[in-house]
């Protein structure tokens, strides 16, 4: 007889990733069946070490033509030995929507069912509500259950052929990026409609006034791709095209999985407010000069005293050394290390400046203000970028490495 446990991800600590990677421990592995709305390469390498031993009894069948589904995570669903399909509406409209993961043993199959995608999203740090379910063989009614799940799924590339695409090639999968049906993963570009859906937003209220973004039970997760560059697409929403990025190069996961003894300690010490022309360094104003840095304000943490949090909490584990220059000596200097993440894609790790101005005679000090900069020499070919007007950077502070931080513009 079948048993069945709620997920509800995010209200509550208990994740698909968990409970989808427990689908693999079945004895006797006979078949999988994994069906998404959206997969990414990020989502896709959450279970690459469960996928991979068996790749060659996983079915795959993903919806394409979403504006989610990229290229690189078929890609790597196809590296890893999966039989895969894209399943192709015709329409951006209708969606291929079912999310279903299926493991049958040879005595037991396992079953979770909701609103998971193949996502780093999906699988952790949205929230989500899911069905996982054990099913005898043994039972009648449990394996007629297992029998009409595999069914109804293999006969859909019969009965829908021009739709349940096989793909088995890298160059398959590339024809459908180059006819617009997948995303590009390199490319920086406008959030949609559908990213808020796969990974959630801040928004506004009834009256107009800012939501403070719910604080969730999981860790999020940032699995980086193995992106060889990052390229920029102009605004899908009508805006200026955004200013060209360097290739960054590879590097390990932002995030890994939790599980993972290396999991770097993230912890959110700071969120901005609405990014200006002068945080990025992009004024219009003829009388306005470009600084090259950004000052750390309150943003939307109104309970911190902005002259002395940054220096002191947030950046306090850095060596900070005074400036030699007589007239300059109230000022501190120090370094970091920064992971810049700009619409979800990893820019990847630089060393940046920061001065902290420590004259508590100034008129700055004495009227409140920020006290705090950090310099964006090296980055501004990231950092000027009139698309991300109006966008939160948010800032993490790694607990497991004093001098390692993150920025994620978003």
């Amino acid at each position: 007889m079948a048993k069945s446990k709620f997920i509800l991800q995010g209200f509550t600590p208990r994740t698909h990733i968990e409970a989808v990677r427990r689908l693999f421990e079945v004895a006797e592995l006979e078949r999988v069946i994994m069906s998404v709305a959206f997969a990414n390469e990020g989502g896709v390498e959450l279970l690459a070490d469960q996928i991979e031993p068996v790749g060659d009894k996983v079915t795959a069948f993903v919806g394409i033509r979403n504006a989610i589904t990229s290229r690189q995570g078929l890609t790597r669903l196809l590296e890893l030995g999966v039989k895969l399909f894209a399943v192709d509406t015709g329409s951006p409209n209708l969606l291929f929507h079912p999310k279903l993961y299926f493991v049958r043993g040879t005595e037991e199959a396992r079953l979770v069912i909701g609103s998971a995608n193949l996502t780093a999203g999906g699988l952790n740090n949205n929230v989500e509500a899911g069905m996982a379910t054990d099913l005898d063989l043994a039972d009648d009614d449990d394996c007629a259950l297992a029998e009409e799940i595999e069914n109804e799924f293999d006969e859909s590339v019969t009965k829908f052929p021009v739709n349940v695409i096989a793909l088995k090639t890298a160059e398959a999968i590339q024809e459908l990026q180059d006819t617009n049906r997948l995303l590009d993963e390199t490319v920086i570009r406008a959030r949609s409609g559908a990213d808020a859906e796969e990974e959630g937003l801040e928004g506004e209220g009834a009256a107009g006034g800012v939501i403070t973004r719910i604080k969730l039970l999981v860790t999020p997760i940032r699995s980086k791709s193995r992106r060889a560059g990052v390229r920029t697409a102009p605004s899908v929403s009508g805006g200026r095209p955004a200013a060209p990025a360097t290739p960054a190069a590879p590097a390990a996961p932002v995030i890994p999985t939790p599980a993972t003894p290396a999991t770097p300690a993230l912890e959110l010490v700071w969120r901005s407010g609405a990014l200006s022309e002068r945080d990025l360094n992009i004024p219009r104003g003829s009388n306005t000069a470009v600084t090259g840095s950004m000052l750390f304000k309150q943003g939307r943490y109104a309970h911190i005293d902005q002259r002395h949090y940054f220096r002191d909490d947030v950046f306090g584990a850095l060596t900070w050394t005074p400036d030699t220059r007589p007239n300059r000596r109230h000022l501190e200097r120090a370094r970091a290390r920064f992971t810049i993440i700009v619409n979800g894609v990893d820019q990847g790790e630089h060393t940046l400046r920061l001065t902290h101005n420590s004259d508590t005679t100034s008129r700055a000090y004495e009227q409140s203000n920020s006290m705090t900069q950090v310099h964006w020499e090296g980055v501004t070919h990231i950092i000027r970028n009139r698309s991300l007007l109006g966008k939160t950077m948010e800032l993490y502070r790694d607990n497991n490495d004093p001098e390692h931080f993150v920025i994620e513009i978003d």
